[in-house]
């Protein structure tokens, strides 16, 4: 965009995007000039005509002007958001794989650890010799079966 870099009393001085400077006389503008302004050059071969842009403010600036705050959060309280999903600190699982790791292998804890119980999973883990913890998967599992799973077939556990 060009600029009026300097204002006398005949003349007005323009600087170009291209690094050059443009002279013209003040008849040639049709607006009152001051320091600064982006203008349009128009050029013939006798005469000379300097009108003022209308400049488009950018992004930045507005940002800068009115101060805009963008917040972004990257939540999802959607019970539909698969395995990595949460909801009120319960975790979302496939009703199917907990089913049959509660089941098979309900005594090592491995459901679980699915279900992001980690310490649970350690507990169960410690006491797999006692039997106990299968007796408490297998029945986690046949509880598991009758929870109604969502539109992907998962469960909050």
């Amino acid at each position: 965009m060009d600029r009026i870099v300097k204002i006398t009393e005949e003349k007005i001085v323009v600087g170009t995007e291209g690094g050059g400077i443009i002279e013209a006389r003040r008849e040639d503008l049709d607006f009152e000039p001051s320091l600064g302004d982006a203008v349009n050059i128009f050029t013939s071969e006798t005469d000379t005509i300097i009108a003022k842009a209308i400049e488009t403010p950018s992004l930045e600036s507005e940002i800068e002007k009115k101060g805009i705050n963008i917040n972004i959060t990257n939540e999802n309280a959607s019970n539909n958001t698969g395995f990595s999903g949460t909801n009120n600190g319960r975790k979302v699982v496939n009703k199917i794989a907990y089913i049959l790791l509660a089941i098979f292998l309900g005594s090592l804890g491995i459901h679980k650890f699915y279900s992001g119980k980690t310490g649970l999973g350690i507990l169960y883990l410690l006491f797999c010799w006692t039997f106990i913890p299968g007796l408490i998967g297998f029945i986690e599992g046949i509880l598991a079966i009758f929870k109604d799973p969502d539109a992907n077939g998962n469960i909050v556990i």
